[in-house]
């Protein structure tokens, strides 16, 4: 049915209009950059992650080479997959980088950094549509009950939603 197909062929906007942009500033080889670009800014904040993450520099470094050899050879075609104008890329890009900001925003409690980061987890979606399911941990980090000495207890976690009623509305 033309409701079956609809649903099939969709594709997210977002990579779409990223090449589009990226077309009209470069000229037409520069999607072939696009994705290294994405990338290496993926390598960069993986890093600033397990930073946030480990107090080791060494198992941050540890880290950040198992999950490079992971994604680099773990199966035959990832390399193809992550460099070429595919959209895993930027969608893992934006998939860390919400991960990142919501390690600050706690450590911080800033409701900016809150806010970033489910930004960044709407622009992973509109790039790569299951993206949607990396959105699992940190709800349930965000829900978590907090003890009343907690000085993150607060609602200022909650303007992690915003972006999502924003694209709703």
């Amino acid at each position: 049915s033309e409701e079956v197909r609809s649903v099939v062929t969709f594709v997210a906007p977002g990579y779409p209009l990223i090449l589009a942009v990226v077309i009209k500033l470069f000229g037409l080889f520069a999607p072939y950059w696009v994705n290294f670009v994405f990338g290496l800014g993926w390598v960069v904040l993986l890093a600033a992650l397990f930073r946030e993450i480990f107090d080791d520099p060494k198992v941050e470094a540890l880290a950040l080479v198992a999950s490079l050899y992971v994604m680099i050879c773990g199966h035959s075609l990832n390399a193809h997959f992550l460099l070429y104008s595919f959209r895993e890329m930027p969608s893992f890009f934006f998939i860390i980088g919400g991960l990142w900001l919501l390690l600050r925003a706690e450590r911080n409690n800033s409701g900016l950094l809150y806010f970033l980061s489910g930004l960044s987890f709407i622009l992973a979606t509109g790039i790569r549509e299951p993206s949607i399911f990396a959105l699992a941990g940190p709800l349930l980090w965000l829900m978590r009950p907090r003890s009343a000495s907690d000085p993150r207890r607060g609602s200022t976690r909650y303007v992690f939603f915003a972006p999502f009623f924003a694209v709703v509305l």
